[in-house]
């Protein structure tokens, strides 16, 4: 027996041609099987009654990276599949065997019967607590990569209905987690509602343009928008000097990545959930420091504490920072705080009702 049939596994390259329009589905599903995961090694059979839809809830682009961190031994947590900008779909699990995607709710558990999606997210966003979050590009990026992972979530949508005879207008087959809560059959997360709101995505319209998909009609998503992924990839920029220590003050269980050039799309070097660094240098753009190892940490103040050393603070004083607010008295409302005026304003440029004020709180800069 093939791994393809062993497993209940999608062979994309012999997917069912749509006989309506005469062309193969806009989704490859590519087995990327998680075999060290305990849902993976448990292996405990359901019955899919349904398709969960599910958005990562960090700034991470890339579904290979959540593909390996959830095929580690000790793992726990895992999806069916998962979509990046590219038209490919990503299998870690088979999809008759349980996942563990959703938590709880009061009426039970989605986990049991329901196939699981995760969505990733844009590299240009930042959370500032809960589901909110911020622009930090120029915003083409983050809608194209939205409107790329929608449209790969439609296409895997109606292959995974086609194959169980699922009704994609039925609200209780097809649902985000954000739904799955409503109904009692997950935790209280807002996905995937608090990443579409901003470009009038709705579950109506996703279960409306499974449908169509699975009719051959051709649904506009099914066009990939061109992603211009060139402003996330910041490596190259330039490095001032910097000196004091960092401390690592976040205090969830998935760490801070240490990564090997200023950038949220470097390589990953190590991941740390705590510990003090000796600090040798800031990126231009002010979002990284570097490490004494030559390594960059995230310059996030929810993150990070930095500590001057006494030389650093004395060839600096008075200086100040240019802080982004919704007021000056707000000061819960910050966003940013930085150095360069430049980068202060163009954070403030692509988030809605904030301003930009001087280190004596005067406002110098308003946003949209």
């Amino acid at each position: 027996m093939s791994i393809i049939n062993k497993y209940n596994l999608t062979q994309y390259d012999k997917a069912e041609v749509n006989h309506t329009s005469g062309q193969k589905p806009c989704i490859q599903i590519i087995p990327e099987l998680a075999t060290q995961n305990k849902c993976y090694k448990n292996s405990k059979k359901i019955t899919p009654k349904g398709i969960m839809l599910h958005s990562v809830g960090c700034p991470q682009p890339d579904p290979l990276v959540f593909a390996a961190n959830w095929d580690k031994a000790g793992q726990s947590v895992c999806v069916h599949l998962v979509v990046g900008k590219a038209p490919a779909a990503y299998q870690l699990l088979p999809f008759d065997v349980k996942a563990n995607h959703c938590g709880s709710g009061a009426k039970g558990s989605g986990n049991n019967a329901f196939i699981s999606l995760e969505m990733t997210e844009p590299a240009t966003i930042k959370y500032t607590g809960g589901s909110n979050w911020i622009e930090l590009g120029n915003g083409a990026n983050t809608k194209a990569h939205v409107l790329a992972t929608y449209a790969n979530a439609v296409q895997a949508f109606a292959l995974l209905c086609k194959q169980y005879g699922f009704n994609p207008l039925d609200a209780n087959v097809i649902m985000s987690h954000q739904e799955g809560h409503k109904k009692g059959l997950a935790s209280n997360h807002g996905d995937v509602g608090h990443i579409w709101d901003k470009f009038g995505l709705t579950m109506q319209r996703f279960r409306q343009d499974v449908k169509a998909a699975m009719e051959g009609a051709a649904v506009p998503p099914c066009s990939i928008p061109s992603v211009d992924a060139s402003g996330d990839d910041t490596s190259l920029q330039k490095v001032h000097l910097l000196n004091g220590t960092v401390k690592v003050i976040y205090k969830g269980f998935d760490g801070l990545n240490i990564r090997k050039a200023p950038s949220m799309l470097a390589e990953v070097d190590q991941i740390v959930k705590a510990g003090t660094f000796t600090v040798t240098g800031i990126s231009a753009d002010e979002k990284w420091y570097q490490l004494k190892s030559g390594l960059f940490i995230t310059a996030i103040p929810d993150y990070v504490r930095f500590e001057a050393t006494p030389e650093q603070k004395a060839s600096t004083a008075g200086t100040g920072y240019y802080r982004v607010r919704k007021s000056w008295k707000d000061a819960k409302s910050q966003i940013g705080a930085f150095k360069n005026k430049d980068n202060a304003i163009d954070l403030c440029k692509h988030n809605k009702g904030y301003k930009v004020f001087d280190n004596d709180g005067k406002q110098i800069y308003s946003g949209k």
